[in-house]
C-alpha cells in the first residue's frame, strides 16, 4: 500500500483545499511508483540487496507508526506489533543507525553492517522504543487527524509492515549457497577463457 508515503490519498479535510495539493499528490504517487520499482531492482540485484531494502522499509514504516500513533487504540496495536517482531525491529534499527552514523562521519554507508560488540550489549538492554534516535522521529511530519484519515493510514501501514517482515524472513532463507546468480558468475569467471586469464572488474549498481 505504502500509504505512509502517499497520505494525500487519504485526505479528509476541506474538499476545496485538495486542489492546492495537486502537485504534492502527484509527487507522492510518483514516489510510491519509484519505491516499488526500486524494490524490484534490488530483488533482481541480489538477495542481500533485497534484505537491505526490506530492513530499510521496515524501519521507516515502523518509525512513521510511532510518530502518528496518538490514539490509545493505535498505541496498543503498535505495542503488540513491537512485542511480536522485536528482534526484526532491533535488526532494522541497528542497520539504519549504523548507516546514519557512518554517513555523519563522512564514511561510506554500507547496508548490513553487523553491530560492534558494545552495540550488541546495549541492544539487549534497550527497549525497542528507546532504540530510535530522536532525530529520526523529528524528520517525520505529524499528520493532522482533521485533514487525514490517520486510522486508515495506520491500518494500511501495519499491513505493509507485515509484508516487509514476510519478505525479509523469506529472503533470509536464501544464503549464498542457494544464489543461482552468484554461482553463474563464479562459473563464468572459472570457465571463460578470456576471463580466467585476466583480472576482472565487475560493476554493480548496489554496494550490497
Amino acid at each position: 500500500n505504502l500509504a505512509a508515503y502517499e497520505p494525500l490519498e487519504y485526505y479528509i479535510g476541506d474538499p476545496a483545499e485538495i486542489e492546492e495539493y495537486t502537485f504534492d499528490r502527484e509527487r507522492q504517487k510518483q514516489l510510491v511508483i519509484l519505491i516499488r520499482t526500486q524494490f524490484l531492482k534490488r530483488f533482481e540485484s541480489s538477495v542481500r540487496a533485497f534484505e537491505g531494502s526490506c530492513a530499510t522499509l521496515l524501519f521507516k514504516l515502523y518509525t512513521f507508526w510511532k510518530k502518528q500513533a496518538k490514539q490509545e487504540s493505535d498505541k496498543k496495536r503498535l505495542t503488540a506489533w513491537e512485542k511480536k517482531h522485536e528482534l526484526l525491529i532491533r535488526a532494522a534499527v541497528e542497520r539504519m543507525t549504523q548507516k546514519h552514523r557512518r554517513g555523519k562521519k563522512g564514511t561510506p554507508s554500507l547496508p548490513g553492517i553487523e553491530p560492534e560488540p558494545d552495540d550488541e550489549a546495549s541492544l539487549e538492554e534497550d527497549a525497542p522504543e528507546d532504540l530510535i534516535e530522536p532525530e529520526f522521529l523529528e524528520e517525520i511530519e505529524e499528520l493532522d487527524p482533521e485533514k487525514f484519515d490517520v486510522p486508515k493510514i495506520l491500518k494500511l501501514n501495519e499491513q505493509d509492515l507485515d509484508e516487509a517482515v514476510f519478505l525479509w524472513t523469506e529472503a533470509e532463507k536464501y544464503r549464498k549457497e542457494k544464489d543461482d546468480k552468484l554461482h553463474a558468475l563464479i562459473t563464468l569467471l572459472n570457465t571463460d577463457t578470456s576471463l580466467k586469464n585476466h583480472k576482472v572488474l565487475i560493476f554493480s549498481e548496489f554496494t550490497d
